[in-house]
């Protein structure tokens, strides 16, 4: 499995957020911090040597090794600490950065095949990880047309779009969406034998799509007692909405075997059960509250228009609010009219 999460040494630096606006400042040292870890080829593997390099001391070593190995270890611990910052501090500032013109349009060069990307596009690609979400309704649309919580959503939209969509504004109506599927699990439950095959499909809908923004409605649903959810706690990742990147995966070769495990990211076991489910959520909850954003949607129709950022960007403004305009059509209608979705056509 690919390590998400964690030294408890640098979480704990976290424990203590602030979500005041963030200044020009903070994103020029954080495009810093870009510049410095995904310009350079870090690999896990890799540290163990350049820690032995620091540790034989400057004397012993040329200069530019010494050199090499303080640049080397310096860019694995910020990346370590960017990839460790929880979604809740994380995803703000990226989108900060996927705002900001005079910052965006600049460029980086991906150290292996050189290819450069916009600061814009890196910041996306970033998001995609730190939402925890899984939308690709053009990749495979009859999963969505007939689905559960998505056959609202327009045929035309996009994954970009429904991303861009969910920070801004569909975050809100989750808990009519989260409804409309606990609706239908609550049905399941009440049989006399809950179909294994139902269940399953029901699972698969509600935890592929939308990660740890769904666990507020899991443990409250808990705490009013649903024994039925089991089986979605143990579904649940709680590594979801951390960065997901193989520059921290433990070394395997023997000549690069660590002596310290702690240099490296480790993965979180999924939940065993609903209590240690909600006893982790109340301690942790703080770093998935994700401060609601400054700007609506229609605020971003001058950024999403630009033609010097996509040709094809006022399509794109125009999916965004028909996005929008379906989900709060869904949302306006009693939960009773969802009967358009796969589980009311089961035959019993």
């Amino acid at each position: 499995m690919m390590p998400k999460i964690l030294l408890a040494f640098l979480i704990m630096i976290f424990c203590i957020f602030s979500y005041a606006e963030i200044s020009f400042t903070e994103l020029q040292n954080f495009t810093n911090k870009i510049y410095l870890t995904e310009t350079k080829l870090i690999l896990g593997k890799e540290l163990q040597k350049h820690l032995e390099i620091l540790k034989r001391g400057k004397d012993t070593e040329s200069c530019k090794e010494y050199d090499d190995a303080v640049r080397y270890t310096n860019a694995y611990f910020i990346a370590m600490e960017m990839a460790l910052e929880p979604p809740a501090i994380a995803l703000p500032r990226l989108f900060a950065l996927f705002e900001n013109k005079s910052l965006n349009q600049q460029t980086i060069k991906h150290p292996l095949d050189n290819h450069e990307k916009s600061l814009r596009e890196w910041a996306y690609h970033a998001i995609e990880s730190r939402m925890g979400t899984d939308l690709a309704p053009d990749l495979q649309m009859d999963k969505y047309k007939d689905s559960v919580i998505f056959n609202w959503m327009p045929p035309k939209s996009s994954y970009a779009v429904a991303t861009i969509h969910f920070y801004y504004s569909g975050r809100k109506h989750l808990r009519t969406i989260w409804d409309a599927w606990y609706d239908c699990w609550k049905k399941e439950q009440s049989r006399q034998e809950p179909r294994p095959e139902v269940e399953q499909r029901l699972l698969n809908e509600i935890t592929s799509c939308f990660g740890y923004n769904i666990f507020p409605f899991v443990a409250d649903a808990i705490e009013k007692g649903d024994e039925s959810l089991s089986s979605l706690v143990e579904m649940l990742e709680p590594y979801s909405g951390y960065e997901e990147t193989i520059l921290f995966t433990p070394p395997e070769l023997i000549e690069h075997h660590a002596e310290n495990s702690n240099y490296y990211l480790k993965s979180l076991d999924n939940f065993q059960d609903t209590e240690v489910f909600l006893k982790w959520w109340n301690e942790n909850k703080h770093k998935y509250v994700i401060p609601e954003p400054d700007k609506k949607l229609s605020d971003l129709r001058p950024m999403l228009t630009d033609q010097k950022s996509s040709p094809h960007a006022d399509i794109a403004f125009k999916r965004l609010m028909e996005l929008e305009n379906a989900l709060i059509k869904f949302c306006n209608q009693p939960l009773k009219d969802n009967t358009n979705c796969w589980y009311y056509r089961l035959k019993d």
